[in-house]
């Protein structure tokens, strides 16, 4: 905790990327502490995470119906992708179409087998929050030096 106190502290115009507490431990910091900024962006960041899982969805979904031939409503978000009758040329397609939408490099295999709607959108969630991370990461990497100022 001192050691994040003096970055936190120090007057580097850097920035550090510190990976959030997972789901169910912020959960219980919410329950247990008062409305603060922090819970207002906390809730914001969450708030933005179910959009983005939305327009995930309603792009796989969209793609699926159009290339099936078959209504949106229809496609269920815990039914196999694959019973639909997804057949390599559709997934490759559809895999694609995802890549070039979302600018990110879904392997093929996370479509095929038992993967549902809702299972693809998590991995989607998973690829493009492993990009930005990595992005960020080389973007904002500190220096020898300024680790050595903020972390003595």
């Amino acid at each position: 905790m001192e050691l994040l106190q003096a970055f936190v502290n120090c007057d580097l115009t850097q920035m550090a990327v510190i990976k959030t507490l997972s789901r169910d431990i912020t959960a219980g910091l919410l329950v247990a502490q008062p409305d603060t900024k922090s819970d207002s962006l906390l809730r914001q960041a969450r708030q933005k995470e179910q959009v983005a899982n939305q327009s995930i969805h309603h792009l796989i979904v969209e793609n699926l119906s159009e290339a099936l031939k078959i209504e949106a409503a229809k496609i269920s978000t815990d039914v196999p992708v694959m019973d639909y009758g997804v057949d390599s040329i559709i997934g490759v397609n559809l895999v694609r179409t995802i890549n070039e939408a979302l600018e990110i490099d879904l392997p093929l295999k996370a479509l095929f087998g038992k993967t549902t709607v809702a299972e693809l959108v998590e991995v989607i969630t998973q690829v493009i929050a492993a990009k930005t991370e990595k992005r960020v990461f080389l973007q904002f990497r500190l220096s020898i030096e300024q680790n050595l100022i903020c972390f003595r």
